[in-house]
């Protein structure tokens, strides 16, 4: 019996004694707009951050267009731009400008708003790899963009706010220094839009989102690892007793 539990002990010993250093998987999601700091940690993987910026809104009909999503990043270089408001007007009403991403492996601009259509409104822009856009309504107000990035759906001879972009980028062990702190900034999503003399409010775009993933590490250290384990008695019976002593070399 004891010589099974030395079996089945034995390796995790020898892996704590070879490899110290182990990082675990994880992620953190900052979805709050405003400035945060994320702490870079100890011996990670690869780590990916994905950063979405905020969905632009819809006011309401008084030919003027409705307020632009806020701008999302990570440590000031990775950034995805909010889209643009919903145009309201009696003629051409058109949807806002999707939001422009930069400094990622992989930048992609966000979707515009539709256009007016025949129904008097336009939906949403989608937010790439993330929320869906608003679905328009003829009265006020439409549905907000969801999270993260949607565009507001238009309403009341509207086109749809545009969604927010979408950057990415992947860093390998060692390009970031540990537990250095790293600014993130979630773009908002566009407030209600205007409010016109009677009351109608407009629509919501959907705030942006900053989320930071890591994978497991194993960093042992450098040069020739070695170990040399010894037992004073082995094989052993019942009731007896052995001490075990090893020797390792950089571990």
């Amino acid at each position: 019996m004891c010589n099974s539990y030395m079996k089945k002990f034995l390796p995790i010993l020898i892996a704590f004694l070879f490899f110290p250093l182990a990082a675990f998987a994880g992620s953190r999601t900052f979805d709050t707009p405003g400035t945060h700091t994320f702490t870079v940690p100890a011996n990670y993987g690869n780590l990916t951050v994905e950063v979405w910026g905020g969905g632009g809104g819809v006011g309401t009909n008084n030919s003027n267009s409705g307020p632009a999503g806020g701008a999302s990043s990570w440590n000031g270089s990775v950034i995805a731009g909010g889209g643009a408001g919903g145009r309201v007007s009696v003629v051409n009403p058109t949807g806002g400008a999707g939001g422009v991403a930069s400094g990622g492996t992989t930048n992609v601009n966000g979707n515009a708003g539709q256009d007016e259509t025949a129904a008097g409104y336009g939906n949403g822009g989608g937010a790439p790899f993330g929320g869906a856009g608003g679905v328009g309504s003829f009265r006020c107000p439409a549905s907000n963009g969801g999270a993260p990035g949607g565009g507001a759906g238009g309403c009341n001879a509207s086109g749809g706010g545009g969604s927010g972009a979408y950057s990415t980028k992947t860093y390998t062990l060692g390009t970031l220094a540990t537990g250095s702190s790293i600014p993130v900034l979630v773009g908002v999503g566009a407030t209600l839009g205007i409010t016109d003399s009677t009351g109608v409010v407009g629509t919501s775009g959907a705030p942006g989102r900053v989320k930071i993933t890591w994978g497991d590490s194993v960093s042992p250290p450098p040069g020739t690892l070695s170990c040399s384990i010894t037992f004073d008695k082995n094989p052993i019976s019942s009731g007896e007793s052995t001490r075990i002593s090893w020797i390792s070399s950089l571990a």
